[in-house]
């Protein structure tokens, strides 16, 4: 395990697990409102073509926001899983301590700065095509 005090251990899982409870409480509260938007018999049946187009959207964009939580909720749980293995504030790319610091900021951080910085640099995409 890194070089973390049992009391930085303590407050780093504490954080996982209170970020953990309240995605699970907005992932279910995000499932409802879509299934609830999506009900077109629950709220009367669409207008017309525009009504049915800003319903569906709006449930596409809850869905995404949920699935955005599940990554992070899986995220949480592979942190909890090193902490519990003795693997937790160690970078997967070069095995240096992450520090403390950095895990305070990101919980869920598997790799120091500087090799998050490369991963970025290498991996970074144009979100938004361009004309």
């Amino acid at each position: 395990m890194a070089n973390l005090t049992n009391a930085q251990l303590e407050t780093l899982k504490n954080k996982l697990l209170e970020r953990q409870r309240v995605l699970v409480l907005e992932v279910r509260d995000k499932r409802e409102q879509a299934a609830n938007e999506g009900n077109e018999d629950a709220m009367g049946g669409v207008g017309d073509a525009g009504d049915e187009s800003v319903l569906r959207m709006n449930t596409d964009l809850d869905i995404q926001e949920a699935g955005r939580d599940m990554e992070e909720l899986n995220a949480i749980a592979a942190a909890l899983r090193r902490i519990e293995d003795g693997s937790y504030g160690e970078c997967e790319e070069c095995g240096q301590d992450i520090g403390f610091p950095r895990l305070e900021a990101q919980p869920t951080a598997t790799r120091c700065i500087v090799d998050q910085e490369k991963h970025e640099k290498t991996f970074a995409t144009r979100s938004t095509p361009t004309l």
